[in-house]
């Protein structure tokens, strides 16, 4: 079951920007998804991406796919899955570039629903 450690973002996210970003690792884990948020010009980016590296296996390098494969570890609590990153963003795998994107979860558009999920549970560390 897919862990979600969501504590790095929470003060700055409303309840329902909580549960849009949930939605969205629950179903980029599942799979390659669309979905846009805004950047940090202003303008809306439309990407489709995952964070469930193996379901774009077949279409990277192997030494890339064991770099994502480690970075993208979704056997470990999901959070930002790099302490590099600029905080209060979140990586993900954009499909459509073939490379690593982030944006902040408080610019993520409202998903539609109808996604696959992935089963979920959320953790914290405090």
């Amino acid at each position: 079951m897919l862990k979600i450690n969501i504590d790095s973002y929470k003060e700055n996210l409303t309840e329902e920007q909580i549960d849009n970003f949930v939605y969205f690792i629950s179903s980029a884990a599942k799979g390659e998804i669309e979905f846009t948020y805004k950047k940090k010009n202003g303008d809306l980016r439309v990407s489709r991406g995952t964070i469930n590296i193996d379901s774009v296996k077949d279409y990277l390098p192997e030494l890339s796919y064991l770099y994502l494969s480690e970075l993208f570890d979704l056997d470990k609590e999901v959070s930002d899955f790099s302490e590099e990153s600029i905080s209060d963003y979140f990586l993900y795998f954009d499909t459509e570039a073939m490379d690593i994107r982030q944006f902040n979860p408080s610019k993520l558009e409202l998903l539609p629903e109808g996604y696959e999920q992935v089963e979920y549970t959320i953790v914290s560390n405090k």
